[in-house]
C-alpha cells in the first residue's frame, strides 16, 4: 500500500472516530434532557406517580381561611367546633349520653342558621336522629326559620345506661360556600326537659318516687337528688376539612412555607409546584457515555496520529 493510501485510510478512520463521538455525544445530552422531569401548568409533575399521597384536587382548599366555622352549644352539654373548607358538603353533630339512670322524659329544640344550613327530612328520620327513643317519640322540622323540635316521653323509659348513646344526630347538608368568605354559623341544642327514673321491678313501669329532673323549664337542676345521678355526655362533630397544613396556594398568592411534622402524613401544601431553573441545572444527570468505547476512540486518535507523524517525518528526511 502506498503511502498516499496509507495516508487516506488513516485520516478517514480519524474522520470516523470523530464522528462516533459525536453521535454519542448527542445520544447522552438527549438521556440527560430525559432525566430532567417536565412539569405542567399547576405544578406538578407530569406522566410522575404522587410519592406524597397527596388528597385529590377537590379536597384541598384554594383558600388561607375556612369557607365555614361552625360552632356547637348547649344548656346541657359541652361545646365544641370545626371548621370546614368549600368543597364540604354536609357535616354531622352528635349529642352523646350514658346515664346511671334510664330517661323517662325528653323535650328539646335544636335551632341553626338556615340561610347557610339546610336539614333534610330524609337524612334525618327519627330513627337517625335518636334510635333508642324512635318508636315513642316525634319530630318536627321548620326549616324555614331553622328549627328542629323532639320530644318523647315512655313510663317504661329509655335505656341509656348500658352504653353511651345517641341522644341527638343530626346531618347538616351545606348548599354552598365560597372560598376566601368564611362563613361563621352555630347549632345550639336546648335542652327543655330531661327526666330519668327507675323500673319497678315487677312492671318495668318508672316509680314516681325516683324520678328526678335534670333539666326543668331550660334550667339545669343541680341539687341532693341530681347528684346521685351519674351521667356523662359528649359534643362531637364532623372532623375539620380546613387546616393550615393543606392550604393549597395558587399561582398568584405569596409563596408560603408550610412545615410538615415527621408524624403527619405529608399534604398538598407540601408541593409548592416545579423547582426553579437554576435545581433543574443542578439536578439534572448528565450522560457522557460508556468509558471503554472513549478510550478506544482515544487510542485509535492516538495511533493514527502517531502513524502519520511518522510517515511525515520520512518525507521530510527523504527530501
Amino acid at each position: 500500500m502506498s503511502k498516499r493510501a496509507l495516508g487516506f485510510l488513516l485520516a478517514f478512520i480519524m474522520t470516523t472516530s470523530i464522528f462516533i463521538a459525536s453521535v454519542f455525544a448527542a445520544k447522552g445530552e438527549e438521556i440527560s434532557d430525559a432525566s430532567t422531569p417536565s412539569y405542567s401548568a399547576d405544578g406538578s409533575e407530569k406522566g410522575a406517580s404522587d410519592p406524597l399521597g397527596t388528597a385529590p384536587p377537590n379536597t384541598v382548599s384554594t383558600a388561607r381561611f375556612p369557607a365555614l366555622s361552625v360552632s356547637v352549644i348547649s344548656n346541657y352539654f359541652g361545646k365544641t367546633n370545626a371548621d370546614y373548607n368549600e368543597y364540604t358538603k354536609e357535616f354531622t353533630v352528635r349529642f352523646t349520653l350514658q346515664s346511671s339512670k334510664a330517661l323517662l322524659s325528653i323535650n328539646w329544640v335544636l335551632s341553626y342558621d338556615s340561610e347557610i344550613l339546610k336539614v333534610d327530612p330524609a337524612k334525618n328520620t327519627i330513627d337517625s336522629i335518636c334510635p333508642i327513643m324512635s318508636k315513642t317519640a316525634s319530630v318536627s322540622f321548620d326549616d324555614k326559620n331553622g328549627l328542629i323540635e323532639f320530644n318523647a316521653t315512655d313510663l317504661k323509659m329509655y335505656d341509656y345506661t348500658i352504653r353511651e348513646s345517641d341522644f341527638v344526630k343530626i346531618v347538616f347538608d351545606v348548599p354552598k360556600l365560597i372560598p376566601n368568605d368564611t362563613e361563621i354559623t352555630k347549632v345550639d341544642l336546648s335542652v327543655d326537659e330531661l327526666w330519668v327514673s327507675e323500673p319497678d321491678s315487677k312492671t318495668g313501669m318508672s316509680l314516681t318516687n325516683k324520678e328526678v329532673s335534670l333539666v326543668k323549664n331550660g334550667k339545669v337542676i343541680n341539687n341532693a337528688r341530681t347528684k346521685d345521678v351519674s351521667v356523662s355526655k359528649q359534643t362531637l362533630i364532623t372532623p375539620s376539612t380546613f387546616h393550615d397544613s393543606n392550604y393549597n396556594p395558587s399561582t398568584k398568592d405569596e409563596k408560603t412555607t408550610t412545615t410538615i411534622k415527621p408524624t403527619e402524613k405529608p399534604t398538598a401544601a407540601a408541593t409548592t409546584g416545579p423547582p426553579n431553573d437554576s435545581q433543574n441545572k443542578n439536578d439534572a444527570k448528565i450522560y457522557t457515555g460508556e468509558w471503554y468505547i472513549a478510550l478506544i476512540i482515544l487510542l485509535m486518535l492516538l495511533i493514527c496520529s502517531i502513524v502519520l507523524f511518522v510517515l511525515r517525518k520520512r518525507d521530510i528526511y527523504n527530501n
